[in-house]
């Protein structure tokens, strides 16, 4: 590069807004599989993955390639432009998401989606209020955090007292039936396995199921946030895509993201057409949702994904961490949750 290392780390500090630490320890350069080499030739084993939205690989050859034959046919489109690179992914997607899930509206990050996720289903039931819960992580923008349970991420926006989020206990169906049932909302959102907040809890068969039912019952809507469970991450079998799959249930919409595109920006909203047809013409919109670059990446990721049989793959190697952990002999582990390759461990 024209660039030192020292330079690089300059520019970083110079004129980054703080709103996360600078990890400059090291500058990563050129990555194969899940190893990074950096700057200085030291290779490492990357065990972030780009908050694992890098589940194909941190350099990937025929995603390099298809979005450098894109790139020279049609760079971006609008949302609501018709293209032949969405056609081709909606073509090679069928039969992976739930069935009935076959409304999609693209987005470019995971909290974008979570965002349209309300928006979609306030516009369908006319009532703005929604439960979420206690560990629960929905992304960084402002509708996203409004829905995460931690005061720091809400407290300096304005965002702890908004008056249309509630907040339950985690896996406390009472309490989410006396919210329904006193009208405060008509939305559920969840993480089906919680994540970095909570350190890897999972919702649970009877839990999930039970929260199918009480919106069944109540006529309301439960959004799946799958933004870090898709794609084969938390399987237990060749055909686990979603954690919904796992617990038994089809949510009415679902987000979905970070390893969608093999590491490449690309997020949506599915939904049924009932639900989506709440939506009308101005009710919102994307410039770069669903550009030509992004529904290549998808493509070929999800390709990829497909012949590999990732969630098999994850299912296996989450069973050897498993077997592993048991031979670990430390009074410092306490225990610990192991679905597909989410994996949370209790330290001392």
């Amino acid at each position: 590069s024209e660039l030192s290392t020292d330079e690089v780390i300059d520019l970083h500090r110079r004129f980054k807004i703080p709103v996360s630490h600078l990890e400059d320890d090291l500058l990563p350069v050129k990555g194969e599989g899940a190893l990074i080499t950096d700057s200085k030739g030291s290779v490492y084993i990357d065990l972030d993955s780009n908050y694992s939205a890098t589940n194909l690989g941190n350099s990937n050859s025929e995603i390099a390639l298809g979005l450098f034959n894109q790139a020279n046919l049609l760079v971006s489109q609008k949302e609501d432009r018709i293209q032949v690179a969405r056609a081709r992914f909606l073509k090679e997607f069928q039969g992976i998401l739930p069935s009935g899930l076959d409304c999609f509206y693209w987005q470019n990050s995971g909290g974008e989606a979570v965002d349209k996720s309300l928006k979609i289903a306030k516009a369908f039931t006319g009532h703005t209020g929604v439960i979420a819960f206690d560990g629960g992580f929905h992304g960084r923008t402002h509708g996203a955090v409004a829905v995460t349970h931690n005061p720091a991420y809400r407290t300096p926006f304005g965002l702890d007292d908004v008056g249309w989020a509630h907040f339950a206990r985690f896996g406390d169906l009472e309490a989410v039936d006396k919210l329904l049932t006193s009208g405060a909302a008509k939305t559920i959102i969840l993480e089906l396995v919680q994540g970095e907040e909570a350190g890897i809890r999972p919702a649970g068969e009877a839990f999930a199921q039970g929260l199918r039912s009480l919106c069944d019952k109540h006529g309301a809507v439960l959004i799946a946030d799958e933004v870090q469970t898709g794609f084969g991450r938390v399987a237990d079998g060749p055909d686990t895509w979603f954690a919904s799959q796992l617990f038994g249930i089809t949510p009415d919409i679902m987000a979905i993201g970070k390893s969608f595109g093999g590491g490449y920006p690309v997020t949506a909203v599915v939904t049924t057409q009932e639900i989506s047809s709440s939506m009308k013409g101005g009710y919102d919109g994307s410039t770069f949702g669903g550009n030509p670059m992004a529904m290549t990446a998808a493509l070929i990721a999800t390709r990829q994904m497909k012949t590999l049989g990732l969630p098999a793959l994850a299912q296996a190697r989450g069973a050897q961490i498993d077997a592993a952990l048991e031979t670990l002999a430390s009074p410092k582990v306490k225990g610990w949750r192991v679905l597909g390759l989410m994996v949370g461990i209790d330290l001392e």
